[in-house]
């Protein structure tokens, strides 16, 4: 009797509300967090494409207050993607600016806009490093 309760039991919690939503993608948490640093808003998946081919999973956001600019989270599968992809974006620095910021241990990339202020680099720095 009582293993049939347990089973009851068991079986409407599964049905009904206790199931657990899989966690978002390593990407949009990062970008998650961005926007709760106050550095993203408008997180949405895009294609990986051009300098984020390597990457798995690509997010790209509005930056608040900079008009017409964005920037993206790239989440790697692997470490030697992620850096060939860092490399790459050294040797036109000039052209993409120095908002880049990475987590080796997560495997993400955080390229902002170049017009980016100081201070949100700064946040999403911090936020990129906490990952």
């Amino acid at each position: 009797m009582k293993s049939a309760l347990l089973f009851a039991t068991l079986a409407f919690a599964s049905l009904f509300g206790c199931q657990t939503k899989p966690p978002a993608p390593p990407a949009f948490r990062a970008c998650e967090k961005l926007a709760s640093a106050g550095v993203a808003v408008q997180c949405r998946a895009a294609q990986a494409n051009g300098l984020a081919s390597a990457a798995r999973e690509v997010v790209a956001f509005n930056i608040p207050g900079l008009r017409g600019g964005g920037g993206q989270v790239m989440h790697f599968e692997k470490a030697a993607d992620l850096a060939a992809t860092e490399e790459q974006l050294e040797t036109i620095r000039e052209f993409v600016g120095p908002h880049r910021y990475v987590s080796e241990q997560a495997r993400v990339l955080v390229q902002l806009n170049p017009e980016t202020p100081a201070e949100l680099g700064a946040k999403a720095k911090s936020v990129v490093l906490a990952l």
